[in-house]
């Protein structure tokens, strides 16, 4: 049996900071930490971690596949008990030498390691914040692009104008050892992560260090001391003064004011730094000096070095601070070219996806996207041509329909025009081929669900000069679960021993299963390409009856609920569509295609079109003429019930207008021995009456009532809001006609008794809404007696116009598929998988306001063959990840893509892409000014994108 492996690494948290959790956290693919949420809701960092003690020391136990990783280790103050070492001989504001100082605010200080090793150490102090922060800052650098600031009026000013500014950038191993490098350079330490500093009140301890290690220890244990020094001095926190000397690193790119005599600039300087740090250490060597205590002589060389640096302190100057990339980021600067040239190839592909222009690269090659443009052009000349025809076929089967519904009801069985009944088998026969047979669903009358099955068999139209015949046969279904013949259903309201009359009483559903109708056409202005191709159709669809119940007279009309929707096309006689995966491996190539589309609405039963059929204007349109107010809508009744078996249970009655059936809640007697109330869902005939029919019951735990439901109810809304099909959410007043039920603004109580009818006041309209929705085409194209394969897969979830969720992938040329990240592969291959969601998140503000934050999501994954980098042809997998957030409201500010059109997010949008190149994050990308993508490069380089 295998031995565990265990990773450890250890360190110090400041000199001394005890009670702190240090956590030792991965970076994701946005470059940052990553975060999860606990048991409680919180958010809180991902990774071992442990709770630093009395010295400072803490040990993380690390998963062995972090190893050689970069991490950040974070320590903050989880448990509210986090302090530091007073280290003055005179105390810290009350707490004496030696004893520990609450840090009471939240605290996040950082240490960033560009590799992670087992057993290395790992000190988290304030210094090593500094380096984390500045390796997650980026500038647009404009020396290494080649520019001096004289050529800004030749660069768009949109871009430049910010040229100095710092944004939030990437973790990653480059940034991160270089800032390291910067600060130990910076503080004259040999590693700002390794050196572990010694407290000054504690240089008297043995500390097991070489004389060397010894003196670099106390030396960067007075720089940390410094920092409680100067907050004292300037009033504030010990975190606001780490943001202090942050905020002023970061504007000045990295370098910090040496000096600063009269204090004329209020900031900060290295001299502040270097004073109190010497003066901490001498005051600590004299006091235990005094006390009799033996001090290693590094203690004084340790001071002596503090004090040589702050008297070589220029006033007035900022420091020079400049660090040469180590021969083992080589690598980086060789990635970070080749990215930019990546991005520009790119870009170029995108303009010229389908390769108009042969001399520019694109995602198809070119002579192959004309001929798909020659052959999908001949195709759709081919349905403009049939389409006449085709949808006056299909017309012919819903007036079989109506002929055979009047025939059944005493109406005329002869109704001419190439259809002829047989009333007694319930058949029509249209044109002398194609049969429709009524068929009653149930084992006997009466019945509510009535089938129109279609006998294989065809039916010919002829446009101008093209005759088509249509053929309709049996096939699977589009979840190929089971064959089925072609059929129509239709569902009623109520029962009858025949079909009704369809003339005067309209079905609430239809359904229909096509699954295979096929024709012949001839495709022409396609070269090679030309000839008879066999097209074969997939059609299922079910459709929803819609009334108004405010107008009994208002026309009925229909939703669809679902469309699945298939056409496949190949050349020849259409023997192509009946060969099996066995029998296809070993059949002749021959140039296919196909689209298939699936769709499933959401609302369909609430929404109320504006004409009688579906159509694809209907979506995310509200109903313009829904009434303001609704006299007497609902009727509430609250009492009991005997059931059968003697149990007395709490009923809460509910009748809506325009529904047929009223809705009762029954609520059962507390059972102790289980410690759970069951409760029920009925229907009744009339407030107060007897269930008809209910479903099993729910347990609920604990102890619940009656009126402690309909309190959570009120509260969330659901006792005062209701939907009126067809019109939308109303909203009632409790307290209308009186009886005390709401109380400034909370629930009272409901006794037993009925309550309204109340008046319903409008709050927002129904919304017919794309649930999910699937496009896919492809095409297989005969190339050398090989398959050259594209193909395009688009999907949209979207219940509501702002919440949505979208991918789309495209594929060309594809030998096989990476089955986890679904990217085509291949010599000759392009390929993208994008993938985007739009969602919101409620919350409460530091003012206790409710807030929407709109949170967009994307990711990008490309795969590409034959991209030219330092003049030689490479295979190239790249990804962006992007995220923007945004509070919804004020019409002044657009963000993202979501509400970009309509500018209807606040102030404060947070956007920003993060671009993998061969598994480096390499770069971020933002709008810097509206429609101006800039990118700035982990190096501090910058492009704009597509120029």
């Amino acid at each position: 049996m295998d031995e565990e492996v265990i990773t450890n690494l250890g360190g110090r948290v400041d000199s001394s900071i005890t009670g702190a959790r240090v956590t030792a956290v991965a970076i994701n693919a946005e470059g940052a930490p990553v975060r999860i949420f606990d048991d409680a809701g919180n958010k809180v960092f991902d990774g071992s971690y442990d709770v630093s003690n009395d010295a400072g020391d803490f040990e993380v136990i690390l998963d062995p596949e972090l190893v050689g990783r970069s991490m950040i280790f974070i320590a903050t103050n989880d448990s509210g008990n986090v302090g530091y070492r007073c280290e003055s001989v005179g105390g810290c504001s009350g707490v004496s030498y030696e004893g520990y100082v609450s840090i009471p605010e939240d605290l996040d200080i950082r240490a960033a390691v560009g590799e992670v090793a087992d057993s290395m150490t790992v000190n988290v102090n304030w210094l090593t914040d500094l380096a984390s922060s500045l390796a997650k800052t980026v500038y647009i650098d404009a020396v290494q692009n080649g520019l001096s600031l004289d050529d800004r009026d030749d660069i768009d000013a949109a871009v430049l104008a910010d040229i100095d500014k710092a944004e939030t950038g990437v973790y990653n191993e480059y940034t991160i050892e270089l800032a390291n490098l910067h600060i130990s350079k910076m503080f004259g330490l040999s590693d700002v992560i390794f050196v572990k500093p010694i407290g000054p009140s504690q240089i008297t301890k043995d500390q097991n260090l070489s004389s060397t290690q010894l003196q670099e220890s106390i030396y960067m244990g007075a720089l940390v001391g410094a920092l409680p020094l100067i907050a004292r001095d300037k009033s504030i926190s010990y975190t606001d003064a780490l943001t202090d000397i942050t905020e002023v690193l970061r504007r000045k790119k990295g370098q910090l004011l040496q000096k600063d005599s009269d204090n004329s600039i209020g900031e900060v300087t290295l001299a502040d730094i270097y004073g109190q740090a010497a003066s901490l250490l001498e005051e600590n060597i004299n006091y235990l000096k005094g006390a009799g205590a033996r001090l290693p002589p590094e203690a004084e060389s340790s001071l002596s070095k503090l004090k040589t640096v702050l008297n070589s302190l220029t006033d007035g100057e900022e420091t020079n601070v400049v660090v040469d990339v180590p021969a083992e980021l080589a690598e980086w600067a060789t990635n970070i070219g080749k990215s930019k040239e990546f991005i520009a190839d790119l870009t170029e592909a995108i303009k010229n996806f389908w390769g108009e222009d042969p001399s520019q690269s694109s995602f198809v090659d070119p002579a192959h996207g004309r001929r798909l443009d020659a052959y999908f052009a001949a195709h759709e000349s081919l349905y403009t041509d049939v389409s006449p025809g085709m949808f006056a076929a299909f017309n012919d089967i819903l007036l079989a329909a109506n002929y055979l519904s009047v025939c059944k009801n005493g109406g005329s069985c002869t109704p001419g025009g190439g259809f002829e009944i047989n009333e007694s088998e319930s058949k029509v026969t249209i044109g002398g081929s194609l049969v429709v047979t009524l068929t009653p669903v149930g084992e006997s009358a009466p019945y509510t669900e009535f089938d129109l099955d279609i006998s294989d068999g065809s039916l010919t139209k002829t446009t101008g000069s093209i005759s088509t015949t249509y053929t309709w046969s049996k096939g699977f279904i589009s979840d190929f679960s089971r064959e089925e013949q072609p059929y129509i259903r239709l569902v009623f309201e109520d029962e009858s021993s025949t079909i009704p009359d369809l003339n005067n009483i309209e079905p609430t559903q239809i359904t229909v299963v096509w699954p295979s109708v096929r024709f012949t056409g001839t495709l022409t202005d396609s070269g090679a390409d030309n000839g008879d191709h066999a097209i074969d159709l997939l059609f299922e669809t079910n459709l929803y009856a819609v009334n108004d119940p405010l107008n009994p007279s208002a026309e009925i009309r229909y939703n669809p609920g679902s469309l699945v929707f298939w056409v496949r096309s190949a050349s020849g006689d259409g023997s192509f569509f009946d060969l099996t995966p066995e029998t296809l491996e070993n059949a002749s190539p021959i140039n296919n295609t196909a689209f298939q589309s699936e769709l499933l609405t959401s609302f369909s039963l609430q929404y109320y079109p504006s004409q009688k059929w579906p159509t694809s204007s209907e979506f995310f349109k509200s109903r313009a003429d829904s009434p303001v107010t609704i006299p007497n809508m609902v009727s509430l009744y609250v009492g009991k019930e005997t059931l059968e078996n003697g149990t007395v249970v709490d009923v809460f009655d509910q009748e809506l207008i325009g529904e047929s059936s009223l809705i009762r809640i029954r609520i059962y007697p507390y059972d102790a021995a289980t410690d759970a109330t069951s409760s029920q869902g009925c229907i009744v005939d009339s407030l107060g009456g007897v269930a008809s029919q209910c479903s099993a019951v729910t347990l609920l735990a604990g102890e619940r009532t009656l009126s402690s439901l309909l309190e959570a109810n009120f509260k969330e809304g659901i006792l005062s809001t209701y939907a009126v099909k067809a019109n939308g959410e109303y909203t009632i007043d409790l307290n209308e006609g009186g009886g005390n039920i709401i109380v400034d603004g909370e629930f009272n109580a409901m006794p037993a008794g009925t309550y309204g009818p109340y008046e319903g006041t409008f709050l927002q309209s129904f919304q017919l809404g794309i649930e999910k929705l699937y496009v896919a085409t492809n095409s297989q194209m005969v190339k050398d007696g090989e398959y050259v394969p594209v193909a395009l897969e688009a999907a949209l979830q979207r219940s509501t116009n702002d919440i949505y969720s979208a991918s789309l992938a495209y594929a060309y040329a594809s030998q096989y598929d990476l089955a986890d990240i679904e990217i085509p592969v291949g010599q000759e291959a392009q390929g993208f998988v994008l993938e985007y969601e739009v969602s919101v998140e409620d919350s409460i503000d530091e003012n206790g306001d409710f807030i929407t934050n709109e949170i967009e999501l994307g990711n990008v994954i490309i795969y590409r063959t034959g991209v030219v980098l330092s003049g030689s042809e490479e295979t190239v997998g790249a990804s962006l990840v992007s995220r923007v957030e945004y509070q919804e409201g004020d019409d002044k500010f657009g963000c993202g893509v979501n509400d970009r059109d309509k500018l209807s997010s606040a102030e404060g949008c947070d956007a920003v892409a993060f671009l993998t190149f061969r598994g480096a994050l390499v770069a971020t990308i933002r709008e810097e000014r509206d429609g101006v993508f800039v990118a700035r490069f982990v190096d501090g380089s910058w492009m704009v994108l597509g120029e």
